[in-house]
């Protein structure tokens, strides 16, 4: 298991924050889904969408479960899980 500290802050006038869009990938690609049972507190708070105003930042941990063999690790948004308007 990994925990990320992740932030992410509003560059744009607005932003929507989707729930459930970020992965983790490893350097062969495959890609491994956050762990909801076992989270690092406090998690990010990803239950509902957010508003993010300009300036503003949402911040806490994401867990995933991931084998020891795992290297070359990254964390990515799926399309269209941060919308800027």
């Amino acid at each position: 298991m990994i925990a990320v500290d992740l932030a992410v802050r509003c560059t744009d006038n607005s932003c929507w924050i989707s729930p459930y869009g970020f992965v983790l990938r490893d350097r062969e690609g495959f890609e491994y889904s956050r762990n909801l049972m076992n989270q690092k507190q406090p998690i990010l708070p990803m239950d509902i969408e957010r508003r993010l105003g300009r300036g503003e930042t949402l911040r806490g941990w994401l867990t995933f479960e991931i084998p020891i063999s795992a290297t070359g690790l990254s964390i990515h948004a799926e399309r269209g899980v941060i919308y800027l308007r």
